[in-house]
C-alpha cells in the first residue's frame, strides 16, 4: 500500500498465478493452506476459488466497516461484466491466446520453458500437458471465483 497525493492505493499486484488457482496442496506452511483452501483446511474442499482466506486483520478490521465493504461490493458490481469477459468463450482471455498465440508457443518451443512442469514449490504440482488446457483450467477457476464472489456479495 502508498498513499499519494492523500489518496490511498494498493499495488502493484503480483503473484497472479498463485491468487488465480496455479497452488500446490503441499507447500509446508499451514497459513499457506488455509490461504488457498488446500484439503483439511477452510471448507475442506480444496478450492481455492471458494471462501474468503487471506484474511489478514486490516482486512477483517476494514470488512466490517460497512462504508469499506458496501464501496467493495459496489465496485465489484461496476466490474462485474468485465470480470465475467475474462473467462467467457470469445474474452478477454480467448482474444489473447488469439493475439499473442505464435508468442506463446514459442515461450515453450523455443525459448525452453516447460508447460508441464512447476517452477515454484508453491505451484500447483501437476499443470496440464498442454498450454490450451492450462487456459482451460483457469477460466474455469476464474469462474468458480465469481461465482463465489458474488454469492459473497450478493450480487445477481
Amino acid at each position: 500500500f502508498y498513499r499519494k497525493d492523500g489518496i490511498l492505493f494498493a499495488g502493484p499486484i503480483w503473484d497472479m498465478d498463485l491468487s488465480t488457482g496455479n497452488v500446490s496442496r503441499y507447500y509446508f506452511q499451514d497459513r499457506y493452506h488455509i490461504y488457498n483452501n488446500a484439503d483439511g483446511y477452510g471448507d475442506k474442499t480444496g478450492d481455492s476459488a471458494s471462501g474468503i482466506w487471506a484474511q489478514q486483520e486490516w482486512f477483517k478490521t476494514l470488512m466490517k466497516c460497512s462504508f469499506f465493504s458496501d464501496a467493495v461490493k459496489e465496485k465489484y458490481a461496476e466490474v462485474l461484466k468485465d470480470i465475467e469477459n475474462l473467462y467467457s468463450d470469445g474474452g478477454y482471455i480467448d482474444t489473447l491466446c488469439l493475439t499473442y498465440g505464435e508468442s506463446f508457443a514459442r515461450n515453450y518451443g523455443e525459448a525452453g520453458w516447460s508447460i508441464s512442469r512447476p517452477y515454484s514449490d508453491f505451484e500447483d504440482e501437476t499443470p496440464a500437458s498442454t498450454f490450451e488446457a492450462n487456459v482451460n483450467e483457469l477460466k474455469e477457476w476464474l469462474e468458480r471465483r465469481n461465482g463465489y464472489l458474488k454469492d459473497y456479495f450478493n450480487i445477481q
